[in-house]
């Protein structure tokens, strides 16, 4: 069994079998729809109380690592897609990673001018043209999230014509026009989903989602594009890898 728990830790016993159940399904060694060890093989293993142990499953439950089927036992939900955001990749790529079969419904693809909300986010005129791309992004062909990006249509001139279906955005931003994504800031909103974004997803109006906006920069660092991701919350778990600057003390 790979759990580790450290009594001697001032971190609570159910924080550490929680942490320790999440890294393994990070690293693999639980994969989706594995059946992890039940309460008393946890028990008799760790030297843990039960109470501890439901405390920690039933939270990971509810997060939505775990789901428990009556009378077979806990198993690795496989439903989750994690987003780790240390490094840009396209989502066909990260999808890939990871042994999805990713696939991309186009919506919008064209020239339009921006609007004033636009503009603001992306330190443009009103008016001025941008390149409105709306997708819906599937893993196994089952709906992850909706994404309506804006780009600089001065930088991308003719992005509007490409078939993105099938091809990815950042390889084709590369590959066609010269450009490297960079550097990207993200900001994350949980809301309940409208009903324009419940048509879009085929989810019910007022499920939990999460509202993603995201500013990419290119290898000269110009501010490329704006985008705005809704995911759906049952469907994603977002990581944050946050690395503190040696040698700086406050």
């Amino acid at each position: 069994m790979s759990i580790k728990i450290n009594k001697f830790s001032p971190i609570p016993l159910y924080l550490q079998l929680k942490d320790s159940i999440i890294e393994n399904i990070k690293n693999g060694k639980y994969q989706p729809g594995d059946k992890i060890p039940t309460e008393e093989e946890i028990c008799n293993t760790c030297g843990i109380s039960r109470s501890v142990i439901k405390q920690a499953l039933s939270e990971l439950v509810s997060e939505g690592y775990l789901t428990r089927y009556k009378s077979k036992g806990t198993f690795v939900k496989s439903n989750k897609n994690t987003g780790f955001f240390k490094e840009i990749v396209s989502f066909n790529e990260e999808m890939i990673r990871k042994g999805y079969v990713p696939r991309t419904e186009i919506l919008k693809n064209e020239i339009i001018d921006c609007p004033t909300d636009i503009a603001e986010k992306l330190n443009i005129k009103q008016g001025e043209k941008v390149i409105n791309i709306e997708r819906l992004r599937y893993r196994n062909n089952e709906i992850v999230y909706y994404v309506s990006s804006y780009h600089v249509a001065e930088y991308l001139k003719g992005l509007e014509n490409e078939d993105l279906t099938d091809k990815s955005l950042y390889k084709t931003m590369e590959e066609k026009f010269g450009i490297q994504i960079c550097r990207t800031s993200k900001s994350f909103y949980p809301m309940l989903c409208n009903q324009k974004y419940a048509n879009l997803l085929k989810i019910k109006p007022g499920s939990p989602v999460q509202y993603v906006e995201s500013w990419e920069y290119d290898q000269y660092d110009r501010l490329l594009n704006y985008d705005i991701s809704i995911y759906i919350g049952d469907r994603s778990i977002f990581t944050v890898e946050i690395e503190r600057n040696q040698g700086k003390t406050r």
